[in-house]
């Protein structure tokens, strides 16, 4: 009976449902944890390997999904299912070898951030993101990042099952009371610098096509569907608009104009910045890419760094034929370095799944970067949760660093967030007939930033305690089986 609860709780458990996240933060996995304790390792390895499948085999489901992709998306979702399954089973097969509570949860940290440097890199639900369920716990983000979220919700979800085999509490309640206690100081403490900030008004552009419709609808089109609620907006220092936001190069001579000539003359027009996402020719190579284009022109260029396989970049070279067979022959270029927009704000641009990784968004805030500009296109996976899973895990870049953040996306989450990570306005994803939603989002985002505890250290304070502890433990396990400990879980 707790093998399926934990599993209900810890599968549906994610932010956007509250409820069971608080949950899962709290108990859901070390119910299974507790239940599978005295079971042999052989056991616990297939226990885990069937649970976690399903657990995580729900929450990425919105991968399976062919529309786009075709048949081939099945055997990446089953094959990223059978790696992380193994990954998690072969952890409960040796847990009875690490006593300390603390020690296995920097293991399991340790083994979700390795996923990270796998191909373009893995970050989907890590079992730190249930502590986003709600903006207090969520600010427990600015000391460690997402790495240290994982590592505290292991911390309390092993201390519950400590707590039930020796009925000790102290350290359960000290892990499941902290990050509100944390989260509520931090509210608390910046609200009211953040009301009374200055302020930078921004039009969120949400195109809301199709990739057959922005093929077949001639760009002059496209942008007229976008200029006229433009032109109407009474005061404006930044349009941002999404990733991709055109089809056919920055540059290109088309209508005879170029995106580029367009969007300088809606600077002027608006006396206005503009940020958007468009694919650019430098070179010789292609990139996928941020320009800021003011009424002069282009004034500076982000490129994505990183790029998905088989859709951004070729993998291995052996998958080529395969991509063929969808109409993909060329691909982009990485971008290597961090970039800050000089506009009324100094802007850190990002492109789609960039936003999703703390260091890379770290970066352009050390470098003065007062306002995260993101650029996103989330058709891929179609009407699919995608967009609302993207949003649960880059809201965290917002806390992480202590900086507002704005997002313009084609088919998702437009959003604007101020430095805690609360919502200052959203648009809709799609329609009551379940169409896409196309429209402007005209938001005052306050610019007061702070630095954080996350933005001094990065991930390095997080995995650098790991691996501490780690070695702690390995140091001392000589000690401990001269001292005949039962396996009765510890702190230390």
């Amino acid at each position: 009976m707790m093998l399926l609860l934990s599993l209900l709780i810890c599968a549906f458990g994610t932010p956007a449902n509250w409820f069971l996240c608080v949950l899962a933060s709290l108990f859901g996995y070390g119910l299974f944890w507790f239940s599978i304790w005295r079971y042999a390792p052989k056991q616990r390895f297939w226990a885990g390997l069937v649970w976690y499948a399903i657990v995580h085999g729900i929450q990425l489901s919105w991968m399976a999904t062919p529309f786009y992709h075709g048949t081939y998306i099945y055997f990446v979702y089953l094959g990223l299912l059978s790696i992380f399954s193994f990954q998690f089973a072969l952890f409960c097969s040796l847990m009875h070898r690490v006593k300390s509570v603390m020690a296995l949860a920097a293991i399991w940290t340790l083994c979700e951030w390795m996923r990270q440097y796998i191909l373009c890199g893995y970050i989907w639900h890590p079992m730190g993101l249930t502590l986003t369920h709600s903006i207090w716990p969520m600010q427990f983000a600015s000391v460690a990042g997402i790495w240290g979220l994982t590592f505290w919700v292991a911390l309390t979800n092993f201390s519950f099952a400590r707590m039930i085999q020796t009925g000790k509490m102290a350290l359960f309640l000290f892990c499941g009371a902290s990050p509100f206690i944390y989260g509520g100081m931090q509210v608390w403490l910046h609200q009211g610098q953040i009301a009374q900030a200055k302020r930078l008004d921004v039009a969120l552009v949400q195109t809301g096509l199709d990739v057959e419709e922005k093929m077949k609808i001639h760009p002059l089109d496209q942008w007229k569907m976008v200029i006229d609620p433009l032109m109407a907006l009474k005061k404006v220092d930044l349009v941002v608009f999404p990733e991709s936001s055109f089809p056919y190069p920055a540059r290109a001579k088309l209508f005879p104009s170029s995106h580029e000539d367009i969007a300088a003359q809606l600077s002027k027009e608006l006396n206005a910045d503009v940020v958007m996402g468009l694919e650019d020719v430098h070179e010789k190579r292609c990139y996928n890419s941020a320009l800021l284009i003011r009424k002069e022109g282009r004034a500076q260029s982000y490129y994505k760094r990183v790029l998905m396989p088989l859709a951004e970049q070729l993998p291995f070279e052996f998958m080529r034929p395969l991509v063929a067979t969808y109409g993909i022959f060329d691909f982009f270029t990485a971008g290597s370095e961090p970039e800050v927009f000089a506009s009324k704000a100094k802007l850190i641009p990002s492109v789609c799944y960039d936003e999703c990784f703390g260091q890379i968004v770290r970066e352009g805030r050390l470098k003065g970067g007062e306002l995260l500009v993101n650029l996103t296109n989330d058709i891929w996976f179609h009407h699919s949760n995608l967009p609302q899973e993207h949003y649960f895990h880059t809201r965290l870049r917002s806390v992480e660093n202590g900086v507002p953040h704005v997002r313009a996306c084609n088919n998702g989450v437009t959003v604007a967030l101020d430095s805690l990570g609360r919502e200052i306005a959203k648009l809709p994803v799609e329609n009551a007939d379940g169409s896409w939603h196309r429209g402007v989002l005209e938001v005052s985002v306050p610019l007061f930033s702070y630095r954080t505890i996350y933005l001094f250290f990065g991930d390095a304070l997080i995995i650098s305690l790991c691996f501490l502890l780690m070695f702690y433990t390995m140091i001392k396990k000589k000690l401990l089986k001269k001292s005949g400990s039962a396996t009765v879980l510890t702190i230390f």
